[in-house]
């Protein structure tokens, strides 16, 4: 009796172990096929890098020099010795 009992202890065992790998492999398989989608999904709907506008200062001309016109109040810079 023995025997026979562990024989049906050890299928049972092995029908369990079966069946909880192959829910394993199969949630593996699903997690892949997903994380698969969602990197297409990105894929098509990426867009251009946005470009930056230049600047206003840029464009800009410097001012007209007028003679007579105020001087600046900063001191000018001294030679090196």
């Amino acid at each position: 009796m023995t025997g026979q009992n562990n024989k049906r202890n050890l299928k049972l065992d092995l029908t369990i172990a079966c069946t909880l790998f192959a829910a394993g492999v199969l949630v593996s398989v699903m997690s892949l096929a997903q994380i698969r989608a969602q990197s297409r999904m990105e894929l098509a709907q990426a867009t251009q890098p946005l470009q930056g506008t230049p600047s206003d200062d840029q464009t800009k001309t410097p001012a007209e020099a007028k003679p007579g016109g105020d001087r600046p109040t900063t001191p000018a810079p001294e030679p090196a010795r």
